[in-house]
């Protein structure tokens, strides 16, 4: 596939979900123009490439992106009101509530050694697939679910 991260990635975009053999889902949010990102905030000096690139190097010490998918899936995310989906912590979960959110998927290729151990690491895990049961509705849950089975079945990417 000839597709990069740069012809893919939406203007506004931000990294979220689960993390499994190094495939983060990568979302598009509607309709908010300040767009936060983890440990910072969007810049308009900055492409979304970029902004991508900086906190997947933040984030896990590597920002070596193969090419990002379109799932061509759109879910609708209602959060309750105390949970926390975003690792920026001056964003609660209500920044979220109602967003139509377009899943992409984005592939780090980065060696093990690249790859920051410890508390950064760690705070991609905070919405991981794993918690989305209490995020999602049975239907989006569905969805999701089915695109991290195929993940997980080779049967994308």
């Amino acid at each position: 596939m000839s597709d990069t991260l740069e012809s893919r990635l939406p203007d506004k975009a931000a990294i979220i979900a689960y993390k499994d053999r190094e495939r983060i889902l990568v979302v598009r949010m509607r309709g908010y123009e300040d767009w936060r990102v983890p440990y910072g905030e969007y810049s308009r000096d900055e492409l979304p490439i970029e902004t991508a690139r900086r906190v997947l190097r933040e984030l896990v010490g590597c920002e070596k992106i193969r090419y990002a998918q379109d799932l061509n899936e759109t879910a609708r995310i209602e959060f309750s009101p105390v949970d926390k989906a975003t690792w920026d912590i001056s964003v609660t979960a209500n920044f979220y509530r109602g967003r139509n959110l377009h899943l992409y998927l984005a592939e780090l290729v980065c060696e093990p050694s690249e790859l920051v151990k410890g508390p950064r690491v760690d705070a991609i895990n905070l919405v991981r697939y794993d918690r989305l049961g209490g995020f999602l509705s049975g239907e989006e849950l569905r969805v999701v679910t089915d695109i991290v089975t195929d993940l997980r079945a080779g049967r994308i990417l």
